[in-house]
């Protein structure tokens, strides 16, 4: 809404106000199967002083996943739809007055609606959702913040919240169609998706025999090795690297690279920025990929200063993930649901002599895990059975 601007000014100079500038972010996505190209105004908000609580909670993808684990082994229906413009329906809850403006024009205008790029609208977006569900019957899980339950007889829906994204979980079609109609009601939403979907980055599809349902990253790792091989044309695939890490290529310590060996060379700042760029793929990956776990962690503790032998782990990463990248984590299955967790410690393998502690948990003895981990000990043990149990500590937490 457009302001008077000597009025807007004074607002400012008294400290009653913020000025916020607006500038266009254009992005590609895949929406209902399409290619779209879109644009919208976001504002830098790192000039807004709110004077709410801007805290937003996020779900995990353990979450996720054992939300799917359920649904796949209930035989329950899952869809997937977003919401559109979800921010710009929403209303700005802080009091305090916020002004845009755009480079090059005078003009001020108050900003009445959640815009992208302000600190309070992602709260307000997420207590306009949480008041929404509340109103159609929803209650919201105490210890899952992002995720919303609704019984009626013998009928259960469960939804979870990831920012505008929505995937409703529930025991039928019809009945869970009854709740979408509802939500289109007040809002604004994409067509419906069912069972076989892209969800949140990753490729979804179930076997309903087995009651399974597997999830791959299989775009994404596809786009991660294009860009290796954009960087370097003319590095091969080699297929005969089956395992995220050569067994020799484990070095922890400095006096581990020999001098004049062309792996033990530091890395200059184009090689460091390609590094960080390619290990920030793997992590993003890692998350339902759990086989790279360890070497992941592993090229994390050296970005800082990392050498020519760790980019050669990350080549060798990459080729391993693009020669598999149709193997699915499976969860679901016919046995019934129990939590069982497995830890592991390596003693003296980490940096600075500390160990390395591993965590897996899932809920069936045949399905994939909802959770893994692998990280160095925050202090040196002197035996393994100290490093054993301080494992087998974390990984009961896990649990």
């Amino acid at each position: 809404m457009q302001v008077d601007a000597s009025l807007a000014r004074e607002a400012v100079k008294r400290g009653e106000a913020d000025i916020v500038y607006m500038f266009p972010i254009y992005e590609k996505k895949v929406k209902e199967g399409k290619i779209v190209y879109k644009v919208r105004l976001v504002c830098n908000g790192k000039t807004q002083n709110p004077t709410i609580d801007t805290s937003a909670w996020t779900p995990s993808r353990e979450e996720l996943y054992i939300l799917l684990h359920i649904a796949a082994h209930m035989n329950y229906e899952v869809v997937h739809i977003d919401e559109k413009r979800a921010f710009l329906t929403t209303d700005k809850t802080d009091p305090r007055e916020v002004y845009a403006r755009l480079r090059g024009n005078s003009n001020f205008y108050l900003i009445i609606k959640a815009l992208y790029g302000l600190k309070s609208s992602p709260a307000d977006y997420q207590n306009m959702v949480k008041n929404r569900f509340a109103d159609q019957g929803y209650k919201r899980l105490g210890m899952c913040k992002c995720i919303f339950i609704k019984r009626e007889g013998n009928n259960v829906t469960l939804i979870y919240d990831y920012v505008d994204d929505f995937i409703f979980v529930g025991t039928s079609r019809e009945y869970i169609q009854t709740q979408i109609d509802m939500l289109c009601s007040v809002a604004s939403t994409t067509t419906p998706v069912w069972n076989e979907l892209p969800l949140l980055g990753m490729d979804m599809k179930r076997n309903r025999a087995e009651k399974t349902i597997g999830l791959t990253m299989e775009s994404k790792i596809v786009s991660l090795y294009q860009l290796m091989q954009s960087l370097h044309p003319d590095r091969k695939l080699d297929k005969r690297r089956c395992t995220p890490m050569a067994c020799a290529n484990y070095k922890v310590k400095d006096e581990e690279h020999r001098d004049g060996d062309k792996a033990s060379v530091m890395l200059n700042r184009e090689g460091i920025q390609e590094y960080m760029t390619l290990v920030g793929g793997l992590v993003w990956i890692m998350g339902i990929r759990f086989d790279i776990t360890f070497v992941t962690t592993y090229l994390t503790w050296f970005t800082k200063n990392p050498r020519q032998h760790h980019l050669e782990c990350v080549y060798q990463c990459i080729q391993y993930l693009y020669t598999t990248k149709y193997i699915p984590l499976v969860l679901g299955g016919e046995k019934p649901i129990e939590i069982l967790g497995y830890s592991d410690a390596s003693l003296g393998t980490g940096p600075k002599c500390r160990s390395v502690l591993s965590q897996v948990v899932r809920l069936q003895s045949d399905s994939g895990a909802i959770h893994a981990k692998t990280k160095a000990s925050s202090m040196v043990y002197m035996n393994v059975f100290e490093a054993e149990l301080d494992g087998c500590s974390v990984v009961v937490k896990d649990v």
